[in-house]
């Protein structure tokens, strides 16, 4: 979802401040900057921190795991801010400080999404199953529920809650889209944090919630009226209209 609302974003800012982008003049851009700005780049990503990858030796703890995926992904998000600089310039960036600032956290919520999805997703989708566990029996006697293996049988039906289930990417994005809107009506409202902080964490809470709702609901549709709904339906848009 991340990876789609990216480009929306920039789509829908660049039309909404198509003339506020007009009026930037770039033959006022500083061709040193360009210069300092693309040789910063060059040289952050000539640093031989971490090989770019979700996959290190089995010898690596999970912890150091985390920590060479967080340098990784800071080092290649550096070098893409530098080269934005470089292109677009300081100017640009002190007009649009606050919708750059938001795309940079959208960015950084899509590599929190991935590291927590790579090292925990076996924890969010083990609440889930617990969950299950005490919902499911009560609908029907014939459900069998692996917690080990996080499978999901009832009735001729049967689900893994993985990774893409365990709701973290819901979590993540209800997050996003509650600091963009929180973000536009501090322009103009004055905001009590401590209250917005709160429904924050409720709306979270809530989310996860409706993720175990949701996957109860497609587990019922498919085991009772048909698996090909459940999956192709179901699995695929329910979690978009839940959100």
């Amino acid at each position: 979802f991340f990876l789609y609302l990216l480009p929306v974003m920039v789509l829908g800012l660049s039309i909404f401040y198509r003339k506020k982008i007009q009026e930037i003049d770039d033959r006022k851009q500083n061709i040193w900057q360009t210069v300092i700005f693309f040789t910063l780049a060059i040289t952050v990503f000539a640093i031989p921190f971490v090989k770019f990858s979700s996959h290190f030796p089995p010898e690596v703890s999970d912890s150091e795991n985390i920590i060479l995926l967080a340098i990784a992904y800071t080092q290649f998000l550096t070098v893409n801010f530098l080269i934005f600089l470089a292109v677009f310039g300081l100017r640009f960036l002190k007009t649009f400080r606050l919708e750059i600032l938001l795309m940079i956290g959208a960015i950084a919520l899509y590599v929190l999404g991935e590291l927590l999805i790579e090292f925990y997703w076996k924890f969010f989708s083990g609440i889930i199953i617990q969950s299950l566990s005490l919902i499911l029996p009560l609908i029907s006697q014939s459900v069998s529920i692996g917690k080990n293996n996080f499978h999901v049988r009832m009735e001729d039906f049967q689900v893994s809650i993985g990774p893409p289930c365990a709701g973290i990417y819901s979590v993540l994005t209800f997050l996003l889209l509650f600091l963009i809107t929180m973000a536009f009506i501090s322009k103009t409202k004055k905001i009590n944090w401590t209250k917005a902080g709160a429904a924050l964490i409720i709306g979270m809470a809530i989310v996860f919630l409706l993720n175990i709702v949701r996957i109860t609901i497609i587990i019922l549709v498919g085991a009772y009226i048909s698996e090909t709904v459940a999956i192709e339906l179901f699995h695929e848009y329910l979690s978009a209209i839940f959100l």
